[in-house]
């Protein structure tokens, strides 16, 4: 893989505003942004979660650990994971199209993602 260049560090920090603008929109769209704490989290936590919950463990379990280690409060670590993980989501869709694209292309490339990512969002 190649070193960043100059224009690649400057859209590390292009995508940090996408992130929170995205992590936003996703938690102004949701009808009820404490369900994800109150009820999927813990069902999927205690296996009593139904499909397709019950496959998807990752970010409930990496929820409750973070719970359990720093005991802040539910809301803020799903919030604060979410965050991260939607910048984590556009930096490797920014490696990605960077193995072929110019950078200038791999930041619009990733720009549309995100653009286009508050369509999949759904009330849960």
């Amino acid at each position: 893989m190649t070193a960043f260049t100059r224009f690649d560090r400057r859209a590390l920090l292009i995508y940090i505003s996408l992130a929170v603008a995205v992590g936003f929109t996703d938690h102004r769209v949701r009808r009820f942004a404490d369900y994800v704490v109150t009820t999927y989290v813990p069902s999927v936590v205690d296996g009593t979660a139904d499909a397709p919950g019950r496959y998807r463990v990752l970010a409930p379990f990496a929820i409750a650990a973070v719970q359990e280690i720093t005991g802040a409060p539910d809301l803020i670590i799903f919030l604060v994971l979410r965050l991260l993980l939607i910048y984590g989501a556009l930096v490797a869709t920014h490696l990605y199209l960077r193995r072929w694209y110019a950078p200038g292309t791999s930041v619009a490339g990733t720009a549309l993602l995100a653009a286009l990512l508050p369509l999949t969002f759904t009330n849960s």
